[in-house]
């Protein structure tokens, strides 16, 4: 994805629009493939991606709605970045977030919100349903810390 400059003021005033609705969990998927070996050398992978905002008319406003997604497998070390690995225990989550706005705003302005805010406001459910997911396939150790925020950018 290319990155493009985007106007600190006109970001701001994103900012200050934006008013937090809700999150609704759209997607959610756990898998277990067995436990890792007593002195097996492994990694846990995590991804969070904003993937998309669709805006639509709300008396008058504006109703966003970002779509986003996140992720965190369990593989053995020397699997690391191989795409086919086949993880000890993967989960997997999508989540749509929706702000309401008095202004329309361009796509690039809507995807840096998108990255430095929306994964803020998803983050919880996400962990939760991390840390529940887990505990139910007995893994109790996976803990999900605060959301590693972005610097503010397009």
């Amino acid at each position: 994805m290319s990155k493009s400059t985007v106007d600190d003021s006109l970001l701001k005033q994103l900012f200050d629009d934006m008013a937090f609705q809700d999150v609704k969990m759209t997607n959610g998927m756990f898998e277990v493939n067995g436990q890792p070996g007593e002195n097996e050398d492994v990694i846990i992978q995590g991804f969070n991606s904003h993937l998309a905002c669709i805006p639509s008319d709300f008396d008058g406003l504006v109703l966003y709605t970002f779509r986003y997604s996140c992720g965190v497998r369990l593989v053995r070390s020397d699997e690391v970045g191989d795409e086919d690995a086949s993880p000890f225990f993967e989960v997997m989550g999508e989540f749509e977030a929706s702000y309401l706005a008095q202004h329309e705003y361009e796509q690039p302005i809507l995807d840096a919100f998108g990255r430095a805010e929306v994964g803020m406001q998803v983050w919880p459910y996400w962990r939760e349903f991390v840390q529940s997911s887990a505990n139910r396939m007995g893994i109790h150790e996976l803990r999900i810390g605060s959301f590693p925020r972005p610097e503010v950018q397009a």
